[in-house]
């Protein structure tokens, strides 16, 4: 069939770029207008009945709120913003992307000035003398990048942007526009020539791959383990993940990167894994002698600094499935590697399963076994105290959210906290920086994930350190008419680099932050307030939140009392590596 072409007639270059985005399948844009992809913005004011374009006050909340919208979607998440900025300012979400696999669209411009390039134009990143060199740096940080010099080049940059960014494992990919790309026509003559954006999107029947030597291991198996990773919920893969689990009676354990794939109040589940996890994830692990490792890289946080007494592929089989050959048997051997899509390796699997009832009832009733021995992990979540202990504040979170809520979590110590105490159920959602680590996501994603999902609620959960980050995104969501949820939890310190400093016998040191009135903030700005210091009032106040439909923010005064050094694995202690140089310098 003869290929279809993109456009029979002449049309500007900016109507092009846009209708490959929608052709695409993309529904929204999240972004600043500057420089000359303001020409791009002013083209999606004629097309707001099917793109949503949300307005940010900060480039980084573009890329985190695209990032998040990813990942709940499943869609490419499209940020876009002047070149310098959207990489000056908008590392948060992009690295994010990078780290954790997610499709990403950076539609960003040169501010080149042509003809005048070579004389260093204002803010230009063409690196010519005396400019900085956009390719070069977003090459750094991102899976691809296209520059456009004709509009030709701009829309078919554009495509094969949306086309790099979703194969294989997913990531950012950036198109830097020339001023000159964004000015001028496109049509039917143009060079390079153009065609439908379907062609880009080409995508190959998902072969079913073989998973029988993988159906015996996990028959044969004495305490085989799965681990659910990220890669999951990139799939699309979280119903058939339960059906295998129903099916075989392993315990299934998920990475950081993976929580909220697999519902953490099921009878298969031992929770968040590795070097903050849960005490029960990490003795499953351990006593595993088959795991089964979905889409997760096994990154040193997860295995606890390689410690062979968690993973150890000399006494245990591990089986790796996963989309990118190199991320399979990436950091330790294995014994079975499938290169494969999560969901069609799952699907296949289910077909050949053969595990006899009664050995997938035995496995269930051992799990139940081993978390009767780890049921004082959350002994404060009845605590009464005031500030608000943090294991009560998010047993209070949990009682009060529905099951489908989606939870955004900021970076730093409470992300961690949250991890292990707060469970996520069946049709949740669980977002977190779990991949870069950049503090200041927790808003932005909320709002992303809140204009995917409307219909839901949507809570991002950060601390006054990662708050203070964010504030212009307060301003966003109110524009926006986003009723997202807010928790804030308050103690007055940066909590991690305060207990960091504790741990390792330093000065506390430009670690403590000045106690501000956030709730006051978010007040002034549009948001019902709530600040709240014991758990009756932050009962009240979340039930509150939850009913209204405005957007909230709860101010939580929270304590000291735990601190992420209580969360570390025993494990941990094997930063043999260290120690064993220390000592060779002493010899």
């Amino acid at each position: 069939m003869p290929a279809t072409p993109f456009t029979d007639t002449p049309i500007h270059v900016t109507e092009g770029i846009v209708r490959a985005l929608k052709e695409a399948g993309v529904d929204t844009v999240f972004g600043l207008s500057g420089g000359d992809t303001g020409r791009i913005f002013s083209r999606l004011a004629h097309h707001t009945d099917d793109v949503r374009t949300v307005l940010v006050r900060n480039e980084s909340h573009s890329t985190s709120a695209a990032e998040s919208y990813a990942r709940a979607s499943g869609k490419i998440g499209v940020a876009m913003g002047q070149g310098a900025w959207v990489l000056g300012q908008g590392l948060v979400g992009v690295l994010e992307a990078l780290a954790s696999g997610t499709p990403m669209l950076l539609l960003v411009d040169l501010t080149d000035g042509r003809p005048y390039s070579g004389h260093a134009p204002y803010q230009a990143g063409t690196a010519d003398y005396n400019a900085w060199n956009a390719h070069a740096a977003f090459s750094a940080v991102t899976k691809r990048v296209f520059v456009a010099q004709t509009p030709a080049e701009a829309v078919q940059s554009v495509q094969l942007g949306i086309k790099h960014a979703l194969a294989g494992q997913p990531g950012p990919v950036a198109v830097l526009f020339s001023s000159t790309s964004l000015a001028g026509e496109v049509g039917p003559e143009s060079l390079p020539r153009l065609y439908s954006t379907k062609y880009y999107l080409t995508e190959t029947p998902v072969a079913a791959p073989d998973m029988s030597v993988v159906a015996s291991a996990l028959r044969d198996a004495a305490a085989p383990v799965i681990v659910s990773g990220g890669g999951v919920r990139l799939a699309r893969a979280e119903d058939l993940l339960l059906k295998v689990a129903a099916a075989t009676g392993a315990g299934v354990v998920t990475s950081p990167a993976g929580k909220g794939t697999f519902p953490e109040d099921h009878a298969n589940s031992g929770g968040v894994f590795g070097n903050f996890g849960n005490p029960l994830a990490n003795d499953l692990v351990a006593a595993a002698d088959v795991l089964l490792v979905l889409g997760s890289k096994l990154g040193p946080s997860d295995t606890a600094n390689e410690n062979p007494g968690l993973f150890n592929p000399g006494r245990q089989r591990i089986i790796q499935v996963d989309i990118e050959q190199l991320n399979a048997a990436w950091t330790m051997p294995t014994d079975e590697v499938v290169v494969a899509d999560i969901g069609a390796a799952l699907e296949s699997l289910l077909g050949v399963l053969d595990v006899p009832a009664g050995t997938a009832s035995a496995r269930v009733e051992s799990i139940a076994e081993a978390r009767g021995r780890f049921a004082d992990d959350a002994l404060h979540g009845a605590s009464e105290s005031s500030p608000v202990h943090p294991q009560r504040a998010i047993a209070e979170l949990r009682a009060a959210l529905p099951d489908d809520v989606i939870i955004c979590a900021d970076a730093g110590e409470n992300r961690l906290l949250m991890g292990r105490y707060f469970p996520s159920r069946a049709g949740g959602g669980y977002l977190q920086p779990a991949g870069a680590g950049g503090m200041g996501y927790g808003i932005p994603a909320a709002i992303g994930a809140k204009v995917f999902a409307p219909d839901r609620t949507v809570v991002a959960v950060c601390g006054d350190g990662g708050f203070s980050m964010s504030l212009p995104a307060l301003l966003s969501a109110s524009e926006e008419n986003l009723p997202i949820i807010v928790v804030v939890f308050d103690n007055g310190i940066l909590g991690w680099v305060r207990h960091s400093q504790r741990m390792r016998g330093e000065l506390e040191f430009n670690s403590a932050l000045r106690r501000f009135d956030y709730a006051g903030i978010g007040e002034a700005v549009g948001f019902a307030a709530h600040r709240v210091s014991t758990p009756d009032e932050l009962r009240t106040a979340l039930a509150t939140s939850v009913a209204s439909n405005v957007p909230s923010i709860v101010v939580v005064d929270i304590s000291t009392e735990q601190t992420f050094v209580d969360l570390r694995t025993p494990l941990m202690s094997a930063g043999a590596p260290v120690a064993a140089a220390a000592a060779t310098a002493a010899s």
